[in-house]
């Protein structure tokens, strides 16, 4: 009477085991990925090139990079009701200010 028991009481402790680690790799296998921290781009879809700023207003062009140039966002800022992203532009390594509209794969920042 008491190896059936024994057995019993193991039984339920192998089940239990077994549904902890069925459950433990299910929940890995379900949880969402990690949102990617993606390199975003310039892009202008009225034009083959984007302008860049020195200061976040359209009077201050410093420089034009090529459509899709990859741009590394660090934060973005509002002026004269107009958002702006600062960040590295790839093509120079210079940090500047693009319009939002301008970005391509807009990637969470922080305000400025």
């Amino acid at each position: 009477m008491q190896g059936i028991v024994r057995l019993k009481r193991r039984f339920r402790a192998t089940l239990a085991a077994a549904g902890f680690i069925v459950a433990l790799v299910a929940g890995t296998a379900l949880a969402p990925a990690a949102e990617a921290g993606g390199i975003s781009y310039v892009w202008n879809s009225y034009s083959n090139s984007v302008s860049l700023y020195g200061v976040p207003a359209y009077a201050s062009v410093i420089q034009w990079s090529r459509n899709g140039t990859k741009f590394q966002m660090y934060c973005w800022t509002d002026n004269a009701g107009q958002r702006w992203a600062w960040g590295q532009i790839f093509d120079t390594g210079r940090t500047l200010y693009v319009p939002m509209w301008e970005v391509g794969n807009q990637i969470g920042v922080r305000h400025c």
